[in-house]
């Protein structure tokens, strides 16, 4: 910046030297009318008006980049906020997922109580067959051993 405004000084100091060294009488033609004036004061307003077509040069490709960097951080904050509903969406799946890995879990233990309960109501079932067998074996010994002695009796 500063760099800038000493550099534009010197060129202008260059530019009113130069003026001076040039300050004869010229006639200017301006369309219909005609003028004589200093040369030094037509070098003048020659430089002045080009420093205002260039300031507002500048001021148009300044304001369009405004522009464009105003749209760019509209952009920025709608990507921003999508990507916070992202993060939202993205906890509150975990948070179903941690749910359903619990819910898993506990049927996991729930089916594991389960099946050893399968297995003892098993077990105890056999007992009791093999408890019915014996009995209805020695139930039917018992009445082959009658029924032998009723025929024998006969």
């Amino acid at each position: 910046m500063q760099f800038g405004f000493i550099l534009a000084l010197i060129i202008s100091l260059l530019i009113a030297i130069f003026a001076i060294q040039n300050g004869s009488v010229v006639t200017i033609d301006l369309f219909f009318a005609s003028f004589q004036v200093s040369q030094a004061i037509v070098i003048i307003i020659s430089t002045v008006v080009g420093a205002i077509v260039a300031a507002i040069l500048g001021s148009i490709r300044q304001f369009k980049h405004f522009s464009i960097t105003k749209e760019l951080k509209n952009k920025i904050k709608l990507i921003e906020s999508e990507n916070m509903d992202m993060h939202k969406s993205v906890s509150s799946y975990e948070n179903e997922i941690q749910i359903l890995t619990d819910e898993r879990n506990e049927m996991k233990l729930e089916l594991t109580k389960l099946k050893e309960e399968y297995d003892k109501k098993c077990k105890e079932t056999e007992k009791s067959i093999v408890n019915k067998t014996e009995i209805n074996d020695t139930d039917y010994a018992y009445l082959e051993e009658n029924n032998e002695k009723g025929q024998a009796e006969s």
